[in-house]
C-alpha cells in the first residue's frame, strides 16, 4: 500500500513538474521553436503527457484516479494561465505606481503590445518598459525606458509625449520607434511615418527638430551631441515583427542586439573583430547559432559555446 502511495505521489509530482517545465518554456523560450508553438500544441503537450500517465498508472485504484484526477486539473490551469499570460500579452509585468500609473515592464527576449487608454498601440521590446496614465485628461505623456514603436492615436488637440531619460518627442498622430536603453552608448528616434518634433530634455518642444519620414535623430548619450541623418525605417523597426535588421553594424553592436533578443551572454574576446561592419537581416525564427553561422562565414572568427555562454574567438 505504501509503494502505491508513493508511485502514485511521484507521478502526481512528475505531472506538475512537467507543466511547469513548459510553462517556462512558455514564458522564457529559448529557441526559435519554443517561440512558435502555437497556445494549442503547448496545452495538448501537457495533456499528452497526462494521459501517459494515466495509462501507466490505471491499475491504482480509486484513491490513484482521485488524485489524479486533481493532479491533472493542477496541470492544466498553470499551463492554462501561462497560455494567457504569453499570447495574450500578461507576460509583461504590471504595477501600480502612483495613483493613476501604470508600470509596463517586458523581459529580455519577449515583445509585447499594449494598447493604451487613448487607442495608441506600442509594442516594446525585451528589457522595457513604459509609464503611462490609466486615462489621459489633455496632453497625453508616456515614459520610456528601452525600445518601442508607436502608432500614436490622433488627436490635435492633445499632443502625444514620449518622455526618455536624454530625449523627448512631441506628436499628434504617426508611427515611430524609438530605442532608448540606459546602457546604449546612442538614443535614436526614427520617423517612419507622419511628423515628429524631437527636443532634448533641457529644451521646450518649440525649439525641437522636426522629423520627416525615413529621417533619424542619433543622440550620443555621453556628449549629448546629436545628428540628423536619412534612413531606412523599416531597418529600425523590423524587430517588432521578429525581424533583426543590421546595416553596417558593428559585431559589437550585433552581439547586444542577439543578447537581448535570445537572452544568452555574448562576449568578443578580439577588439578587431568587435570593430568588424556587417548589413544583414534575419527572418523571424532563425536561432542564435543559425545566425552566427551566417555572420561567420569566411570571416576570421568562430564562436564558442562555453558555460551557458558564447564567446566569439579569432579563427585561427
Amino acid at each position: 500500500m505504501e509503494d502505491t502511495k508513493k508511485g502514485e505521489n511521484e507521478q502526481i509530482g512528475d505531472i506538475v513538474a512537467y507543466a511547469h517545465n513548459v510553462l517556462e518554456a512558455v514564458k522564457h523560450p529559448n529557441t526559435s521553436e519554443e517561440m512558435e508553438e502555437s497556445r494549442e500544441a503547448i496545452y495538448n503537450k501537457v495533456e499528452r503527457k497526462i494521459d501517459i500517465n494515466r495509462r501507466g498508472w490505471s491499475y491504482g485504484g480509486k484513491r490513484f484516479i482521485r488524485y489524479f484526477s486533481m493532479a491533472s486539473a493542477i496541470a492544466l490551469l498553470i499551463v492554462s494561465a501561462g497560455i494567457l499570460a504569453y499570447f495574450y500579452g500578461y507576460d509583461t509585468a504590471r504595477g501600480e505606481l502612483a495613483q493613476g500609473e501604470v508600470e509596463i515592464n517586458v523581459p529580455w527576449g519577449v515583445v509585447s503590445q499594449i494598447v493604451l487608454p487613448d487607442g495608441t498601440k506600442v509594442t516594446l521590446n525585451g528589457g522595457s518598459q513604459l509609464t503611462y496614465p490609466t486615462a489621459f485628461a489633455g496632453e497625453r505623456h508616456v515614459i520610456l525606458s528601452g525600445e518601442g514603436f508607436f502608432d500614436v492615436s490622433k488627436d490635435p488637440a492633445n499632443p502625444f509625449y514620449v518622455h526618455t531619460k536624454k530625449l523627448s518627442i512631441k506628436v499628434l498622430g504617426t508611427c515611430f520607434a524609438f530605442k532608448a536603453y540606459a546602457e546604449d552608448k546612442q538614443t535614436l528616434l526614427t520617423l517612419q511615418s507622419g511628423s515628429v518634433k524631437v527636443f532634448t530634455n533641457a529644451h521646450e518642444p518649440e525649439n525641437g527638430i522636426l522629423l520627416k519620414p525615413n529621417q533619424q535623430i542619433v543622440l550620443d548619450n555621453e556628449t549629448q551631441e546629436y545628428r540628423c541623418k536619412n534612413v531606412i525605417a523599416s531597418d529600425y523597426t523590423s524587430w517588432k515583427d521578429g525581424i533583426l535588421t543590421f546595416r553596417s553594424q558593428t559585431i559589437e553592436d550585433i552581439a547586444v542586439v542577439l543578447e537581448r533578443h535570445f537572452r544568452k551572454k555574448i562576449y568578443i574576446l578580439s577588439e578587431k573583430i568587435g570593430r568588424e561592419q556587417y548589413t544583414a537581416q534575419f527572418k523571424h525564427g532563425e536561432g542564435l547559432e543559425e545566425i552566427l553561422d551566417k555572420l561567420s562565414y569566411k570571416r576570421p572568427w568562430k564562436y564558442i559555446k562555453r558555460n551557458g555562454t558564447i564567446e566569439i574567438v579569432n579563427n585561427k
